[in-house]
């Protein structure tokens, strides 16, 4: 148990997904003493939460309760661990001895400056190619609605990832797509000259060795923390506020001076990015058997406009990733930065509980879906009406590839699975 809520608690922690994860444990009358499955899970989980404590008085469960709902929910929401001792639980109280806590989270969100509002503007009005990658942090923030009215009062183009897609919908010309598809078409387009990153971090892709941010371009980061400003590379402004908070602020100072429009800019981008989708639709071939992967993730992008998509895998994700067409935020889920295989199916039933009226749709790998591939009985017993599809290209594919680029075909090892069908 301890090892599956280490799994999900990293994973929650790397994508800032508030998590509250309950623990039971061994009698706390019993430490030191050998008894079944002695292991402290406080220790484990402190390098992965955002907080992890033991309730040894059960008067006070209720108040343990609160804090965890606020150190996850609050600031840069993340995962968190409450661990139970078994004769915590056991034993009994008098409810007027116990405190029911009522207020116990900040009401309002940390807001910009004046003075860093009119200078983002300042950047902003001066770029003549900006764009906004838009993190978790616009999601989390409830911040789609107002994403959406800058971009449209601006006319600055969006790159997304995670739940925040679909928040400018991509089927228009502000919405570009997820950072491993959509910004490929910025250097086709002559690159961004401003970049607002809004709620996402500096990491593989917007900061390290494979940044799809330009060297040269002025950097606007806005994130709840103040740490993460300038991570990996110096930025231009860094802004410690809310997302919807600095978004609202935004959109008040380009009501009163609105900023030039860059329609050239997006007509580039809109040529651009129709280029880069050619070469990838070059893959779809109604006749080819079996299709090409890529042609099975459009296909199942398309049909899931109006549902929730889930994608797993290594390849598979990525597929999925370049494929889909985005049209609300919210509706598809991926692996986020820690890259863990085997999300697909319990993400699904999660998608499904949380959004019963709605279709979800699971596109995995046959390597990702071995992991978890009993939770198909959790979807039975809950009657969670999940479909899933397995892209069965009968290997660990982004491993056996990056064999092949390295060590020739001839030499591929410990990558190949067989011909199973899954469906039966």
């Amino acid at each position: 148990l301890v090892v599956v809520q280490h799994s999900l608690e990293l994973d929650a922690q790397r994508a800032q997904v508030p998590m509250v994860v309950i623990g039971g444990r061994y009698p706390a009358a019993d430490d030191e003493m050998m008894p079944l499955q002695e292991l402290h899970g406080v220790p484990l989980m402190q390098s992965i939460t955002k907080w992890s404590r033991s309730i040894r008085d059960p008067n006070r469960i209720a108040e343990y309760v609160s804090d965890a709902f606020r150190h996850a929910t609050t600031g840069r929401p993340g995962p968190v661990f409450l661990e139970v001792p078994a004769d915590t639980l056991a034993r009994k109280v008098e409810e007027e001895n116990v405190r029911f806590p009522s207020a116990y989270k900040a009401e309002e969100r940390p807001a910009p400056s004046t003075e860093a509002v009119e200078k983002a503007l300042r950047i902003l009005a001066e770029a003549e190619r900006p764009v906004i990658f838009a993190g978790r942090g616009v999601w989390f923030s409830g911040a789609s609605e107002e994403l959406r009215e800058f971009c449209e009062l601006t006319g600055i183009p969006v790159c997304a990832n995670g739940m925040t897609r679909g928040a400018v919908p991509e089927d228009t010309a502000l919405g570009l797509g997820g950072l491993l598809g959509g910004a490929q078409a910025l250097p086709f387009a002559g690159g961004a000259d401003a970049v607002v990153l809004m709620g996402g971090r500096l990491g593989m892709f917007t900061g390290g060795r494979r940044s799809v941010v330009p060297v040269g371009a002025k950097v606007i980061q806005v994130d709840i923390l103040a740490e993460e400003i300038g991570r990996s590379r110096d930025v231009d402004l860094g802004i410690v506020a809310d997302c919807r908070e600095t978004l609202r602020a935004l959109i008040r100072g380009v009501k009163a001076k609105p900023l030039p429009r860059r329609d050239e800019w997006l007509s580039r981008l809109q040529q651009a990015k129709a280029g880069v989708r050619s070469v990838l639709d070059a893959n779809i071939n109604e006749k080819k058997s079996p299709m090409h992967p890529y042609h099975l993730a459009h296909m199942l992008g398309k049909y899931m406009q109006d549902g929730v998509l889930v994608a797993d895998g290594g390849e598979t994700f990525v597929w999925a990733e370049l494929a889909l067409t985005a049209t609300r935020p919210g509706r598809y889920l991926g692996h986020g930065y820690l890259g863990c295989l085997g999300i697909g199916i319990p993400f699904g039933l999660a998608a499904a509980l949380a959004h019963p009226n709605e279709r979800v749709l699971v596109l995995t790998g046959d390597g990702s879906v071995g992991l978890n591939f009993s939770e198909f009985d959790t979807a039975v017993r809950h009657n969670l009406p999940v479909v899933v599809v397995v892209n069965n290209d009968q290997a660990w594919g982004m491993c056996k590839h990056e064999q092949e680029l390295r060590f020739g075909k001839e030499r591929v090892i410990g990558t190949a699975l067989p011909l199973t069908h899954y469906e039966k």
